[in-house]
């Protein structure tokens, strides 16, 4: 390590999981579109965003399945 700046990094670097990356999208959205418009429905865009998330996650049954077979 050459100087703080470095160290700072590699303490404070996270990795983060497409799921977690579009967590924070998907709520940053929303709080951008609510601020724009005080009457925003969100309803439409939660739906949207769990749909996505329902996808990104895998599914349980499927790690189960995967992890008795090894």
């Amino acid at each position: 390590m050459g100087d703080s700046s470095e160290k700072w990094f590699v303490d404070h670097f996270h990795l983060r999981s497409p799921v977690e990356e579009f967590e924070e999208f998907g709520r940053t959205t929303i709080e951008r579109l609510r601020d724009g418009n005080p009457r925003f429905d969100d309803t439409t865009h939660r739906e949207a965003i769990g749909l996505v998330l329902r996808k990104l996650r895998p599914r349980r049954e499927d790690q189960d399945s995967r992890n008795s077979t090894r």
